[in-house]
């Protein structure tokens, strides 16, 4: 702890990343989406730097915008899957000035 500032270090294995088999179908429905929203570009995949999540790329902001979630029926399909939550993610930003290098050290 400095003046005003107070820094935190976490320390996390390396991220283990597992392939998805599975109709993306009900984890769309899960989140209030259909299928027009998965970016078929991207993997949907299964990672975890100590805690499995499951991963599923949409194709922008408007589809993330979108979601409306049955939190039962997604807390039930994490169970399912063995992960403890789903994370949606696109590469489109509202700020193309944004600069998350500090996150890469």
């Amino acid at each position: 702890h400095t003046a005003n500032r107070t820094e935190v270090w976490m320390t996390q294995p390396l991220p283990e990343f597992r392939p998805f088999h599975d109709d993306p179908a009900s984890v769309l429905q899960a989140l209030g989406l259909d299928g027009s929203c998965l970016d078929p570009e991207k993997p949907i995949e299964f990672v975890s730097t100590g805690l499995w999540d499951l991963m599923l790329p949409l194709k922008n902001l408007d589809c993330i915008r979108k979601i409306n979630p049955d939190h039962q029926a997604l807390a039930a399909l994490n169970r399912a899957q063995g992960v403890v939550s789903t994370h949606v993610w696109t590469f489109e930003t509202t700020n193309t000035n944004a600069d998350l290098g500090h996150a890469a050290g």
